[in-house]
């Protein structure tokens, strides 16, 4: 199988303008769990670019969504979270994990961010499936979870204060802006683009992953906050963030079973990658990304 080269990966950070560096949220544990699956998603990428068989790996543990459906290889839900396709790919993953992380590790405890990690991620690559025009094309990255840290970090957090660096040319400059608008504008070019991507695939990222794994630290934000002493309060804003997850997923689920949603041609083919930024790597590979 001739794989595409120079394959465009993007992900979580794939705005090139906007770059996080960092946030003013403390927090009171040291956040091991994070620590160890950036230290995981570092080791696999080094395995998997130095064994020579980089191309062999993705299409065997990268997470191919019409082999999902006939349920082979489910074990690909969770294999595909830690494979890149390059650096850059790797890198602002990492990047957002390690900003976005450790506050959300915080407020859950470690085992229970483990759990949330994992689950983001899953259901960002189900939500891809349901919505994606190239079911044979596996996909790889760990953005679809991210994007779940994310949309948690949204709601509990949304007046922290984000440095970032901005990208408007000639200049390069570097300030502070409230999370709620960083992540929110990060948000809305993901449904906007998903909205694109049905009828033609962009770039090769898997859009439709991202927005799944957000709605899903929503609505695990939206718990958390119900939990903390604001039942009465919130109690609207938990069935509204709910009733929009699951009408979400219905309206697609019908649309995608139902064959509504147009299928790109084989020509348009690209390799789905989900991370956080773009670059131009990986040789001799066409995916879609996370």
């Amino acid at each position: 199988m001739k794989l595409q080269r120079e394959l465009p990966l993007t992900g979580v950070g794939d705005e090139k303008r906007l770059i996080p560096l960092g946030d003013e949220n403390p927090r009171e544990k040291v956040p091991v769990v994070n620590y160890a699956i950036i230290s995981a998603n570092l080791l696999v990428f080094l395995f998997s670019i130095s064994s020579g068989r980089y191309g062999e790996i993705v299409m065997k543990y990268g997470f191919i969504p019409e082999k999902f459906f006939r349920g082979e290889n489910l074990f690909t839900l969770l294999s595909s979270m830690y494979l890149h396709g390059g650096l850059a790919h790797l890198g602002f993953n990492m990047l957002y994990l390690w900003i976005f992380g450790d506050n959300i590790e915080n407020e859950l405890g470690h085992f229970k961010y483990l759990f949330f990690y994992h689950f983001s991620g899953i259901g960002a690559s189900i939500t891809h499936a349901l919505l994606t025009g190239s079911p044979d094309i596996p996909s790889i990255g760990s953005s679809g979870a991210i994007s779940g840290v994310i949309g948690a970090y949204f709601l509990l957090y949304p007046r922290a204060r984000v440095y970032v660096l901005f990208f408007i040319f000639p200049f390069v400059e570097a300030r502070a802006m409230p999370a709620s608008l960083l992540l929110g504008i990060w948000f809305l070019f993901q449904l906007l683009f998903g909205i694109i991507s049905v009828i033609k695939p962009l770039f090769g990222i898997a859009y439709w992953a991202h927005v799944g794994g957000f709605l899903i630290g929503l609505a695990v934000g939206t718990f958390l906050k119900l939990k903390n002493n604001e039942r009465k309060r919130r109690k609207s804003e938990f069935y509204y963030f709910t009733g929009y997850f699951l009408l979400f997923f219905s309206i697609f689920s019908i649309m995608a079973s139902s064959g509504f949603i147009p299928r790109t041609s084989a020509n348009d083919r690209q390799y789905i990658i989900t991370s956080a930024s773009s670059s131009r790597t990986c040789s001799d590979f066409s995916s879609q990304t996370l």
